[in-house]
């Protein structure tokens, strides 16, 4: 059993002899029909909890994101040097992944519903680009459709930085506990920390705890760290979640 893409990129053309000892199968991509209902469907369902605006919000963005992941596979192609620009199904799912985690308490407005799908989609998609110029191709594209949409409530959508998480409330559990806090035991939910400050005290907090039970890490949580920081925990949190790291030699990812 064997199974490939089709030629491009890094992936050569295999020799015909080579074929003909298989029994080939071709599995076409799906139809944006089909695809509009699968993930439309996923939306609508999670949704129904939300008011009426919001899902009004929600049900936009299966055609944006259908939308934007045509252009991106016409626009980002893969190359030898780019050979990780493989775009597919699962990425389309991994998006919804992030968008199923918002609730009713934390994302309240038609623009809080299009801004985490910005976030999920940079995340997904832009976290894998290498240059610039690419990542700056993609952020455009999502500008046009974000304006196309939500142009009274773009600004908004589209501000920086974007830090999305569900740690808000690490290690407060023994501080809650000694103040008498009603938030002690708080579920962790998902939601715009919207400022590198808010972040950081999170985290800040997290490195207390572990540095009391562990060798000492002192560690400067500059703003490109805390981005990262929020990019790892997003992924990791996430079931089955998992990372690859693409370096050149010299960049330190021994």
């Amino acid at each position: 059993v064997g199974a490939m893409g089709p030629p491009g990129g890094a992936r050569s053309v295999i020799d015909p002899r080579f074929s003909s000892m298989f029994s080939v199968f071709n599995i076409p991509f799906p139809s944006t029909q089909s695809l509009t209902t699968i993930f439309s469907s996923m939306m609508k369902k999670h949704m129904e909890g939300f008011q009426g605006p919001l899902q009004q919000a929600a049900m936009k963005l299966t055609d944006m994101t259908l939308s934007l992941y045509t252009k991106v596979i016409a626009a980002l192609p893969p190359t030898p040097s780019k050979f990780h620009y493989l775009f597919n199904l699962r990425d389309l799912g991994r998006v919804y992944q992030g968008l199923l985690q918002i609730t009713p308490d934390k994302f309240d407005s038609p623009g809080s519903v299009c801004r985490v799908w910005r976030n999920e989609c940079m995340r997904v998609i832009c976290d894998r680009l290498i240059t610039d110029e690419d990542r700056d191709l993609l952020s455009n594209i999502i500008a046009e459709l974000v304006k196309a949409e939500f142009g009274s409530e773009s600004a908004m959508v589209l501000a920086d930085p974007l830090l999305f998480g569900d740690f808000r409330t690490i290690c407060t559990d023994d501080d809650n506990e000694e103040e008498g806090s009603q938030e002690f035991g708080a579920p962790r939910l998902y939601e715009d920390m919207q400022t590198y400050e808010e972040v950081n005290v999170c985290f800040e907090r997290g490195l207390k705890a572990y540095n009391e039970q562990n060798k000492v890490m002192n560690l400067v949580l500059f703003e490109n760290a805390l981005e990262h920081l929020v990019r790892l925990e997003r992924v990791l949190q996430m079931p089955r979640g998992n990372l690859l790291l693409v370096g050149v030699g010299g960049s330190g990812k021994q």
